[in-house]
């Protein structure tokens, strides 16, 4: 039987200070659910697919929002969307999601 693939843009999590989040998808297919911890910087790029030309394998556009740990003291508030969206916005303020990408995210780095 016959598959009709089509293009949906991935629901935006939040904007802030200019930068935009958005989900990404298991498999990138929407109808399998959101990532609980990915996210990504820009509506074309995923965990699965990336259209930044300056990738080398790993998108710099998609993180995990465990991976900014050092922005977590807002572990303790709401839901996991409430913490998510604080520790976000956060490493936004830092610098460390920018409208160009991920620039650094482990304390390791």
């Amino acid at each position: 039987m016959p598959i009709d693939t089509s293009w949906v843009d991935p629901e935006l999590f939040l904007e802030h200070n200019d930068v935009t989040v958005y989900h990404t998808y298991k498999n990138d297919d929407i109808n399998s659910g959101r990532r609980v911890y990915s996210y990504t910087l820009s509506e074309l790029c995923s965990e699965d697919a990336c259209s930044d030309d300056r990738c080398d394998g790993v998108c710099v556009r998609v993180f995990d929002v465990r991976e900014l740990s050092q922005f977590g003291d807002h572990l303790d508030i709401g839901d996991a969307d409430q913490r998510h969206a604080a520790v976000i916005r956060a490493a936004i303020e830092a610098g460390a999601l920018t409208v160009n990408g991920v620039v650094n995210v482990s304390e390791e780095e």
